[in-house]
């Protein structure tokens, strides 16, 4: 059976024709690169993610930490582990991201978003993704977790290389900086989790620091781990989604019309955004035992890669699903992954986006994406415009 290849240039420039095959013809089949059995369909998509004794997380280890990268706290996040250490790493965790915190953070968030939306209003020609996108989310997650202002401008440089990650490097080069990456990373969180041990603030991370369940606390090491985890969840895919959901308005002049004229449904337009065309099109899970899915046999010990784009389009869980939908009402999407290992992050995801799109589609008359060669920056995780030239009108 011939693997497909998630970096061949067709996939990358529209993968939803693949996945549209692979669910009709081999709904679980060899992909590249990695060796990892994808897996296609909503209702296969679904019963892996909940069933960790069947598929561990421990299929993110070989994502994440190859042979040539070595050392990576980013593998060994609460993404890793399985229930019962999960359950204990999650409930401690989940703390930074209670309704109060998001409550508490949403002024300073809209008023990051109000100074940015500032430098868009002169009508020149912007880079969404560098200029707007990015500052945003690296700017709030710095916030979020009270980081130094000076380093907000790394964040994405860090994330990118972390993203980058794969079974193979793409260069020396490319192993060299992902190498430097993890060290910088590593160096500059343990020395912040150890200040706010010492001596701590009202902040997240030194609310986790001081967290215990059952007389259990975190770890620096899991602390780092958690850290790591955000740069890459907490950037990339809010990047994406802000980034394409831009696209997606320039592309539907109606929908654009309504969301403008009734600030209300942006929450709907983001939850269809996210079933249409999420940030994030894989997790990877590692098989416990023998089983078998959609009629192929797995054999224990195989990493497989379980596609959320694919199953968000898989018309026997959505009608019509090639068609961006703002009246839909069935919105059980998996772009934050399903079960134990729903996304933490995604009330942060969230409130980031509808922020942004409230300040943007209420303060522009209009704005026009300024080329139809759009680059798109994937990685075997997430995938999203690489660039996005906009001008942005009447503001």
């Amino acid at each position: 059976m011939e693997p497909i290849n998630l970096f061949a240039p067709e996939f990358i420039a529209d993968p939803y024709p693949f996945y549209a095959k692979m669910r009709e013809q081999r709904p679980v089949a060899p992909v590249e690169p990695g060796g990892f059995w994808g897996i296609s369909r909503y209702a296969d998509v679904d019963a892996v993610l909940k069933s960790p004794d069947r598929f561990s997380s421990a299929g993110f280890d070989l994502a994440f930490e190859p042979e040539w990268l070595g050392h990576n706290p980013g593998a060994h996040t609460m993404l890793s582990k399985d229930p019962p250490a999960h359950t204990k790493y999650r409930n401690l965790l989940n703390r930074a991201f209670l309704p109060s915190v998001m409550t508490r953070i949403e002024p300073s968030v809209r008023a990051l978003v109000e100074r940015l939306a500032d430098r868009l209003a002169d009508g020149r020609e912007v880079e969404f993704v560098s200029e707007f996108a990015t500052p945003l989310t690296a700017g709030a997650l710095g916030q979020f977790l009270a980081l130094d202002p000076n380093l907000y401008p790394q964040f994405k440089r860090w994330s990118d290389s972390l993203a980058s990650v794969s079974p193979v490097p793409h260069s020396p080069e490319h192993a060299e900086d992902v190498r430097r990456t993890v060290a910088e990373l590593e160096s500059y969180f343990g020395s912040v989790i150890d200040e706010r041990s010492a001596a701590p603030g009202e902040d997240i991370i030194s609310l986790l620091t001081q967290a215990t369940i059952d007389g259990e606390s975190l770890t620096r090491d899991d602390l780092i781990a958690f850290m790591f985890l955000l740069v890459v969840a907490g950037i990339e895919t809010t990047v994406h989604l802000l980034s394409k959901s831009l696209l997606m308005l320039s592309r539907q002049p109606d929908v654009l019309e309504r969301v403008r004229a009734d600030a209300a449904l942006i929450p709907r337009f983001i939850e269809e955004m996210l079933r249409y065309d999420p940030p994030t099109h894989n997790l990877y899970r590692q098989a416990t035992r023998d089983v078998e899915v959609a009629g192929v046999r797995i054999p224990a010990g195989t990493f497989v890669m379980v596609m959320l784009a694919s199953a968000n389009r898989d018309p026997d869980q959505f009608p019509n699903p090639d068609m961006f939908d703002l009246d839909r009402r069935n919105h059980g999407h998996v772009a934050f992954g399903h079960g134990p290992h729903f996304c933490l992050g995604a009330a942060l995801a969230r409130l980031e986006s509808r922020l942004a799109l409230e300040c943007l589609l209420s303060r522009f008359d209009g704005f026009t994406i300024t080329t139809s060669d759009i680059p798109w920056h994937q990685t075997l995780t997430v995938r999203g415009p690489a660039r996005l030239p906009i001008r942005f009108f009447g503001g």
